[in-house]
């Protein structure tokens, strides 16, 4: 795609000032979240805080959402609604269960760019739209 990137999926806010984009993969996992070593309300004030500095930071903040918590679970929507509340962009999969509607909803309250993509095949496409290039 011609771009730099870096995964690192425990980043602390302090360590992404150099980026000019920060793309946040949501999801959850309780099993993840153990494995990890952390709790979920860690978490949430983990993403607060990147995301807040992302914005200190000018850097853009892009929510990617690939689907899941069916189940309504409050602390999840918490998570997904500090990163979509400070969203340049959103890209949603609409091939799973959850928050695409409200995220719809949110992006057009908010003015934001937001893709829709209903095979996981077309994520890079979509990403492709948004991303910084090097030399750009």
């Amino acid at each position: 795609m011609g771009v730099s990137s870096v995964f690192e999926p425990m980043i602390q806010a302090e360590e992404i000032s150099e980026f000019s984009q920060i793309f946040f993969v949501t999801g959850l996992s309780y099993k993840g979240i153990n494995a990890a070593n952390t709790t979920l309300e860690q978490e949430l004030s983990r993403a607060k805080k990147l995301v807040d500095s992302a914005i200190e930071n000018s850097s853009q903040v892009i929510l990617v959402y690939l689907g899941g918590f069916t189940q309504r679970d409050g602390l999840v929507n918490q998570l997904v609604n500090i990163i979509a509340n400070q969203a340049s962009a959103m890209i949603v999969y609409t091939g799973r269960n959850g928050e695409k509607g409200f995220l719809y909803e949110q992006a057009k309250d908010q003015d934001v760019s937001y893709y829709h993509i209903k095979n996981l095949n077309q994520l890079g496409d979509e990403m492709d739209k948004i991303l910084i290039k090097n030399g750009d």
